[in-house]
């Protein structure tokens, strides 16, 4: 005859202590405790189904008390009845948990954040901002929240139509842009099923992008009269000399700005602008004239010994100017010279680069220098991935042509 098992009591669980190895305390209908030697005890279920044995966990004590344990292995018991295995229901249940959490966590903006954080070390300060705002101000607010496979074509054409309205339409393009950018990072790590957004065809469903040309001079008897202005300008003389030198180096203002001593190789005429300095983030490598270094070396008894060469008068030498500065000194040029039009900082670039192209065949180089030289990301990646050539030769020619041809024009004869 099978031995009953007495039903346990609160105090007999209570008072249950570990030993050296764990040990069980049955309550009888295929309930029990275990009693780990850590003093950790935890409910337990032994039911037959199907003809085998399973085990099922119910819960720790005291966080379950006996009575409740009671109440689940009555409730188990009826699932078994029912033919239905516990311990099968347990994990149905819990990977639809999962699958829940997994679709509340792939919203549009939990995975735009996610491909945003990995952007971050590759993007200057203000690219990434620009991105988190187009993301802030006008993705988020209406596909957001959204699962990203249940989001429609329409719902992202209302966002592009808003900014349309407002006549922005290159943030449109560019909008459109970056969430085709986070439905590729989410098809790369496998959380989008399909990239709607490669649907859209920008050329077939956006308005065009009305191009505006960095304001600039390209008339040779008007830049002879730019390049003599900057010389008669009375302002400071940081301004004055960093005016002088960007039309000859056509580099980015910023860089200008930041030029610090310590870049400059005079001996192998050299201009080597670190990395982060740089809009692509790399190093990029400015073959200097004798008349770049002259005009650099101006600088030379005033900040000589500090970091920046062109620093502002209030702040010190630790303090580069700013662009609105270098664009209020060419304004002033500009209006004290009589020259009709508008110049903005960047417009030494777009100089260069029209006449560089358009006098191909007095420096010969081909237009990939031109390119480097101005620090343009080559478009095709596999071609850039083994052209690792600085064109460093190429674009000393190319340079010494610009130097000769600016100076050219400021002593030709009026």
């Amino acid at each position: 005859m099978a031995r009953k098992t007495l039903p346990l009591s609160d105090k007999e669980i209570k008072n249950a202590k570990p030993k050296e190895k764990e040990y069980k305390l049955f309550d009888g209908g295929g309930l029990y405790l275990v009693v780990q030697p850590n003093g950790s005890k935890g409910w337990r279920l032994k039911y037959l189904f199907q003809g085998v044995e399973k085990r099922i966990s119910i819960g720790t004590y005291p966080a379950v008390p006996l009575a409740e344990a009671r109440e689940k292995r009555e409730e188990l018991k009826k699932l078994v009845k029912s033919g239905i295995n516990p311990s099968d229901e347990r994990k149905t249940a819990k990977e639809q948990r999962r699958l829940v959490q997994v679709e509340a966590a792939n919203t549009f903006e939990s995975i735009a954040l996610e491909f945003l954080e990995k952007q971050k070390s590759r993007l200057g300060e203000k690219t990434y901002a620009k991105k988190e705002g187009r993301f802030k101000n006008h993705i988020f607010g209406v596909i957001g929240s959204k699962n990203i496979d249940d989001i429609k074509i329409q719902d992202i054409l209302s966002i592009i139509r808003k900014i349309e309205l407002k006549g922005q339409n290159e943030t449109a393009h560019r909008t459109l842009n970056l969430i085709n950018q986070v439905y590729q990072y989410g098809l790369t790590v496998g959380r989008v099923k399909h990239n709607i957004a490669a649907d859209i065809n920008p050329r077939l469903a956006l308005e065009p992008i009305v191009v505006k040309h960095m304001a600039t001079i390209i008339d040779p008897k008007t830049i002879k009269l730019f390049l003599e202005g900057i010389d008669r300008y009375t302002g400071s003389l940081a301004v004055k000399t960093a005016l002088q030198l960007m039309p000859y180096v056509a580099l980015r203002p910023a860089n200008i700005r930041h030029a610090e001593w310590n870049e400059f190789d005079f001996e192998k005429k050299l201009w080597k602008i670190p990395a982060e300095k740089m809009k692509m983030k790399t190093t990029h490598l400015v073959p200097l004239t004798d008349r770049m270094i002259e005009i650099i070396k101006t600088m030379h008894p005033l900040t000589g010994g500090g970091k920046f060469i062109f620093c502002t008068q209030t702040k010190g030498r630790d303090y580069p100017i700013s662009e609105n500065t270098l664009t209020k000194g060419i304004r002033i040029v500009l209006k004290n010279e009589n020259i009709a039009g508008d110049m903005v900082s960047h417009g030494a670039r777009s100089m260069f680069s029209t006449l560089a192209y358009e006098n191909y065949q007095e420096h010969g180089v081909i237009p990939e220098v031109i390119e480097r030289q101005l620090a343009h990301q080559e478009r095709n990646k596999i071609k850039d991935a083994y052209n690792h050539a600085e064109y460093l030769n190429e674009r000393r020619i190319l340079m010494q042509w610009w130097s000769d041809y600016l100076d050219g024009l400021k002593n030709s004869i009026k």
